[in-house]
């Protein structure tokens, strides 16, 4: 399990390390410097002295000098008790020490008596004779501990600038190389959390913005490409238009049958225009519409019965069987947006179908969503073409295209069935014709 430390831990723990190791220095440092200096003789009589410094007329006694060996021994003290004539009265020293070790004499109190000295008390302190040695290990061991408190503190700093650092500098280097137009960063690794997430956030945000800037060129080269066709389809028949009306105002048509057939011919290209302007700002209108999508219970059969009414005229035309087979549900819709689309994929089959042939349209649920069929018998959809037809200005096939359509219709139903959180495909069907599949989510039947 790869675990993060949080900054704020490591933080911690270099506010800590800053706090006890000059306490740590310190309290080392004077433990040496107690070893440098031998102990100090005691500068005040401690409270067994008096008992012993002022006697009575019985002194000596026995009680007297039992006392004293009993403290000389508890305490591990040298003492030595004198008379007057020079004669040792006591003697003790401690058991752990050598015969012939030195004896430094640190106090000599007087023993009196009725005002008299009697004797001196000698309070003495052992020399160390082990202590020249004691010390050198001592500052052997204090400096073995400063040179680990230093490695310990380089270590730290190197963690720090591995992990803290150097992350930041190759996150600010990123940065720099983004604003150059240069998204590739090189990978960040540390064991600091923060610095992880930040790392992570920095590369969700440059993956985003290289998707934002893919799709910024893909729609710039949609809108180029849109705008070219746009002027391309109206200058066509902007052109014939022109070509038919000079004929006629210079007197290169004479006859009336010949102006009333290039009358005839410029109004069919001017209402072809008007139907590519009109396309264009469907396709527009849509655009804001799904923005502002406004959803009603709708019946589905009443829907498909409305849509077919409103194309009667082109399908009289071409002497088309429309065969339904639609089952009833309720769907939450906004009927203008669905009206297009499914008018636009209708009008699509009918401009396609041959004469006299037959268009199935299906509907029914299944599975959490609600599924709309429409299957015609024209020639089809190049392969290669059935995942591009929803884009603007793209058409089925070059047999499809005898018609000068633009190429917004299919665009347009893409738009308002995403709108409705839907999809739509296209397929060709087994023996011939296309199929569009519309798939709606499935709401509450009502």
């Amino acid at each position: 399990m790869n675990r993060k430390l949080s900054l704020n831990v490591v933080l911690i723990l270099f506010s800590i390390s800053l706090l006890v190791l000059p306490l740590a220095v310190s309290q080392l440092y004077q433990t040496y410097e107690n070893h440098q200096t031998p102990p100090n003789p005691i500068e005040e009589p401690t409270e067994w002295i008096d008992e012993f410094i002022k006697v009575d007329q019985s002194w000596p006694s026995k009680e007297w000098l039992k006392n004293l060996d009993e403290i000389a021994r508890e305490e591990q003290l040298h003492i030595d008790v004198v008379l007057q004539n020079g004669t040792t009265y006591y003697h003790h020293r401690p058991a752990d020490q050598s015969v012939d070790q030195t004896l430094e004499v640190s106090y000599k109190y007087s023993i009196v008596q009725s005002s008299s000295v009697v004797a001196t008390l000698y309070y003495s302190q052992p020399s160390s004779p082990q202590y020249v040695t004691t010390a050198s290990n001592d500052s052997a061991a204090l400096t073995l501990i400063l040179f680990t408190i230093v490695f310990l503190l380089l270590l730290f700093l190197w963690y720090v600038r591995m992990h803290t650092v150097k992350p930041l500098q190759t996150l600010n280097d990123a940065l720099t190389n983004i604003t150059k137009q240069k998204n590739n960063p090189p990978p960040i690794h540390s064991h600091i959390k923060e610095v992880n997430e930040l790392t992570e956030a920095f590369t969700t945000m440059n993956r985003n913005l290289q998707r934002l800037q893919n799709e910024r060129s893909q729609l710039e080269h949609d809108r180029d490409l849109f705008m070219s066709s746009i002027v391309h389809d109206l200058r066509t028949p902007l052109f014939s238009l022109k070509g038919y009306l000079e004929g006629i105002t210079t007197g290169v048509v004479e006859s009336q049958d010949k102006k009333a057939h290039y009358l005839s011919k410029s109004l069919r290209q001017a209402w072809r225009m008007d139907h590519l302007l009109t396309l264009l700002s469907n396709y527009n209108r849509s655009l804001y519409l799904t923005k502002h999508i406004q959803t009603t219970r709708t019946p589905i059969i009443p829907l498909i019965n409305e849509l077919i009414e409103s194309l009667d005229y082109q399908i009289n035309d071409k002497q088309l069987v429309i065969q339904t087979k639609i089952e009833s549900y309720t769907l939450s819709l906004d009927q203008e947006l669905m009206h297009q689309a499914l008018e636009n994929i209708l009008a699509n089959a009918i401009r396609y179908s041959p004469l006299n042939g037959t268009i199935q349209v299906e509907g029914f649920s299944d599975d959490q969503q609600y599924v709309l069929r429409i299957t015609d018998e024209g020639p089809g959809i190049k392969r290669s073409n059935l995942e591009e037809i929803f884009k603007p200005l793209v058409q089925g096939d070059e047999s499809r295209n005898t018609h000068n359509h633009i190429g917004l219709g299919l665009a347009i139903s893409q738009q308002n069935i995403a709108s409705h959180g839907g999809q739509i495909a296209a397929y060709n069907s087994e023996h011939a014709g296309a199929t569009f599949v519309i798939t709606l989510p499935l709401f509450k039947n009502y």
